[in-house]
C-alpha cells in the first residue's frame, strides 16, 4: 500500500489484516501500533524515535530479518484512550474554571 490513500477504513482494514506491519510512515507506525500489530519500521527522519510503544527499527536491506524481532503491545489502545480522555478532561476543567 502507498502512503496516498484517503479512505481510512480501508487503511485501517488494510493494517488490521497482517500480524506483523512493514512501514516507513509515521501513521503507519502509529495506527498498526494501536491495532496491536507488530511493527517494524524503516525510518527516514527523526520523529520516528519519539513513540511510547516503539517499533522494531530496520532498513530498506534488513527489514525481512528484523521481523523476528518485532513486538506488540496490546494494551496500546487502552492506553492512548485514556490519555486523550484525561486530557480532555483536563482542559475541560481549565475552561470551566472561574478566571482569577
Amino acid at each position: 500500500m502507498v502512503n496516498t490513500g484517503q479512505n481510512i477504513e480501508q487503511i485501517l482494514t488494510f493494517l488490521g489484516s497482517a500480524e506483523t506491519v512493514v512501514t516507513n510512515t509515521y501513521h503507519g507506525v502509529y495506527w498498526a501500533t494501536l491495532l496491536g500489530r507488530k511493527v517494524v519500521c524503516i525510518p527516514w527522519g527523526t520523529k520516528f524515535s519519539m513513540f511510547k510503544h516503539p517499533p522494531t527499527f530496520a532498513n530498506e536491506t534488513n527489514w525481512h530479518e528484523k521481523i523476528e524481532e518485532a513486538k506488540s503491545y496490546p494494551r496500546a489502545l487502552k492506553e492512548c484512550r485514556t490519555a486523550n480522555t484525561d486530557f480532555f478532561a483536563d482542559v475541560k476543567k481549565l475552561i470551566q474554571e472561574p478566571r482569577k
